[in-house]
Parts: structure tokens; sequence; C-alpha cells
């Protein structure tokens, strides 16, 4: 796939505190095509907004609950899945959002790495 222009709009949100006091400034993230996106064959496709934030950390968790309880999941991917979502609750939705916000970024080649 190829993206000729990404845009990303960072909108200052909510304030919350760290767990050490310091106070954490949450941001939304959107991240728009600006021109086509174009697949190898050479067909160009529309993508819709790509939005960070707190409700992008429910939705995973939701994809991930629902995943875990899907009965055509292998036992094996269950367990692994079980393990992320404890994990993600353990961190909280700050690091998530900072995560999904990184991630975005890089999908849309914002982002080093």
């Amino acid at each position: 796939m190829t993206r000729y222009e990404a845009h990303a709009t960072i909108v200052p949100g909510d304030c919350e505190l760290s767990i050490d006091g310091r106070l954490i400034q949450l941001v939304t993230v959107t991240l728009t095509d600006a021109g086509p996106v174009t697949m190898p064959d050479g067909t160009d496709i529309q993508r819709p907004d790509v939005t960070s934030g707190q409700s992008d950390v429910d939705a995973l968790l939701r994809l991930i609950d629902a995943r875990i309880n899907a009965p055509d999941t292998p036992e094996e991917e269950r367990t692994r899945l079980q393990r992320l979502r404890e994990a993600a609750g353990d961190v909280g939705q700050s690091v998530l959002t900072g995560l999904l916000g990184a991630w975005l970024s890089q999908v849309a080649g914002l982002g080093g790495g």
C-alpha cells in the first residue's frame, strides 16, 4: 500500500495525575489521509480518519474480550489474549492511549521507527 500524504491533528484533552504525582496532558490524535491510498494493483481506497484516545482504548479492550469469548478462538490464543487483557488493565488507560497514539502515528508514516 502506498500512502502519498497524511495529516495529524493533535487536540489537548483532559489531564490526569501520574502515579508519581505529575500532571499529564492527554491528547486526541486524528490521522487523516490527505490524498489517495493506493493498493499495489493501482486501485485507490478510501480510509476513514483514525482517532486515538480513551474510546480507542476501550474499543481495543472490547476487541480483545470479543476474541477471548469467540467460540472459534483456539485455547492457546485465548490464554495469550487473557494475559494481554490482564496486562492492559494493569498498565492503565493513559499508557495504552500513548501506545495507541504512537502506533497510529507510525502506521500513518508520521513517527520514527
